[in-house]
């Protein structure tokens, strides 16, 4: 969700309704650019165990502990949405850089990011985080060819500068393209280009982005313009 702090609370039970309890104690955890779902789980569980030892020592010890109502803390309670295998679903047109990459950290322990290719479903792995100050055609280590027939080959390669939008019209979303020199295969959203390593389809075994480039015949970087995904 973009937060960039997390953290756990020790509740009361209420008669009245799931998780509206007192709070009795709570513990934050930042959270970083980097950080997936294990990563943040990893630093969150000894901090949670510290509080919950820290509140039974105190109670132990004869201590009052005056809980407060949730409402105390200033934050709006919200209901986390239910994650099932749809919420890794991409969708080109709508999806920013940095959402994709958000829903990549949090979710690939469990399911992969997916799209679809030609009406068949296909799994993203391995992808590239995006590197908001890379010049966009360092990015993709070749330029293209002198004046291209079709004018938006040299627009695609000025505009993969990831995460970043560009004053140059952009290609439309789910637009894939192949990058020789780093065998990534880049695929554009509402806000720049997501690069992944390794693909899967439906129906067969892993394949690297090169192969899968190789197999549906896609162009190299500053070519021609190729189908949605």
């Amino acid at each position: 969700s973009g937060d960039s702090e997390a953290g756990v609370s020790l509740i009361e039970l209420s008669k009245e309704s799931f998780d509206s309890g007192n709070v009795i104690a709570q513990v934050q955890c930042p959270v970083e650019d980097t950080d997936t779902f294990q990563s943040l789980i990893n630093r969150m569980v000894p901090l949670s165990a510290d509080m919950l030892l820290s509140t039974i020592a105190s109670l132990a010890n004869g201590l009052h502990i005056q809980s407060q109502p949730q409402s105390t803390f200033g934050r709006e309670i919200t209901l986390a949405p239910k994650v099932d295998n749809t919420t890794s679903r991409i969708d080109w047109s709508t999806y920013t850089c940095a959402a994709i990459d958000r829903i990549q950290r949090a979710l690939a322990h469990k399911t992969a990011l997916y799209s679809t290719w030609n009406g068949k479903e296909i799994k993203l792995l391995d992808i590239v985080p995006p590197q908001l100050d890379q010049n966009p055609v360092q990015t993709l280590g070749s330029q293209p060819p002198q004046q291209e027939s079709y004018s938006q080959a040299d627009e695609l390669t000025l505009d993969l500068h990831l995460g970043k939008k560009s004053e140059i019209s952009p290609a439309p979303g789910g637009t894939p393209r192949y990058d020789v020199d780093t065998q990534i295969l880049y695929i554009r959203c509402v806000d720049g280009w997501v690069g992944f390593r390794t693909v899967q389809s439906a129906t067969k075994k892993l394949t690297s982005s090169s192969a899968f480039a190789n197999g549906y015949k896609l162009r190299a970087t500053g070519y021609s313009y190729v189908p949605h995904m």
